[in-house]
């Protein structure tokens, strides 16, 4: 985020401009199957309801349609939330965890449902190795806008609108995502198909690694073989 961004801004549709005109870049004339996690969950529903000319299907993991938060990501929307006299408490709860791995480690940990299963994976590790550079350059204080403008994000009333083939991967024990939030998502999307992981909570791909892989792997395969037809 700029430094003069301001929360009114962050909408939906800023959503779809961003990522629709990302991906057109990317992508040119050609279309994707988007995969989103989390928020990229939303992204890829938010680009599907409008129809964004780059996207050929989605697969939605622990995504979202209202941005409803639980969790320490939940109390960091909400602290967004009471306005700008909150914002140093915002930069200063998400600087903990900028140059301390520990702190890393403890919260991404917090994000999954069973937490030794989590830590006994060598994935665990690999994810903190891979985002670190960025989180080492966020300017916190710019994120404040986001988590401000998530609060306020609700599409489920768009769901209908998507006629794209689609995967809702729903997670039954996610902190962050209710699960009820994929329900709706499976039960409001025209012909969407879902899979649950039962015994995971934000972190799918590493809470159930072996059976994430297949999952994605055969949505994927599907989703191809029906985009042909």
């Amino acid at each position: 985020m700029p430094p003069d961004f301001i929360p009114e801004q962050i909408n939906a549709e800023w959503f779809f401009q961003v990522t629709n005109g990302a991906l057109k870049k990317l992508m040119g004339s050609r279309k994707a199957i988007v995969v989103g996690h989390s928020t990229g969950g939303f992204c890829a529903l938010n680009l599907a309801i409008n129809h964004a000319p780059s996207v050929a299907a989605i697969i939605s993991v622990a995504g979202f349609h209202r941005g409803e938060w639980g969790g320490f990501e939940g109390l960091l929307v909400k602290l967004a939330g009471m306005g700008k006299w909150a914002k140093g408490m915002f930069v200063a709860s998400l600087s903990l965890f900028q140059k301390n791995r520990l702190m890393q480690r403890v919260f991404a940990a917090s994000l999954a449902h069973d937490q030794t299963t989590y830590f006994r994976n060598p994935a665990s590790d690999e994810l903190l190795d891979n985002i670190f550079p960025n989180i080492s350059k966020q300017d916190y204080a710019n994120l404040f806008p986001l988590f401000y403008g998530i609060g306020s994000i609700e599409i489920g009333d768009q769901l209908q609108k998507i006629n794209l083939p689609c995967y809702v991967f729903a997670c039954d024990r996610d902190p962050v995502i209710p699960a009820a939030q994929s329900m709706k998502l499976s039960a409001e999307i025209p012909g969407a198909k879902t899979i649950n992981f039962r015994h995971s909570g934000h972190m799918p791909f590493i809470e159930e690694g072996e059976h994430y892989s297949r999952a994605l792997e055969h949505a994927i395969a599907d989703l191809a073989e029906r985009i042909k037809q």
